[in-house]
């Protein structure tokens, strides 16, 4: 089981964009706030560097208890990740799975009607 600070949310890949790059978007009341990251040339934490040939979008923030809890509802994402005391609400995701993540990923593409990148 991973012990991760917050879920970290697969990339979405973008249909022809309307907004701007940069701008925030969200799609809708339980998902979480995503930004676009452009196409161009990105350094890489280890000294390289990547490019990125069309833009996607990746959440702001890490996904909470809140947003979680909204694919639970919808029955695709596993019950209940354990908050071990510190609160659920807008507090990142504790306690789950690489298959919870997962989930949540499938689930939220789904719901914003986009395709997770390959």
């Amino acid at each position: 089981m991973l012990r991760a600070v917050g879920l970290v949310l697969a990339l979405l890949s973008l249909p022809a964009m309307a907004q701007a790059l940069g701008t925030a978007l969200r799609d809708c009341a339980e998902c979480p706030e995503m930004v676009v990251v452009p196409v161009g040339h990105t350094r890489l934490a280890s000294g390289g560097s990547a490019r990125i040939s069309e833009p996607f979008l990746v959440g702001k923030f890490e996904a909470t208890f809140v947003e979680y809890a909204a694919c639970m509802r919808a029955v695709e994402c596993a019950c209940c990740p354990d908050d071990r005391g510190w609160d659920r609400g807008r507090h990142p995701v504790i306690d789950f799975t690489w298959h919870d993540a997962q989930d949540y990923v499938a689930w939220l593409s789904k719901r914003t009607k986009m395709e997770p990148s390959p």
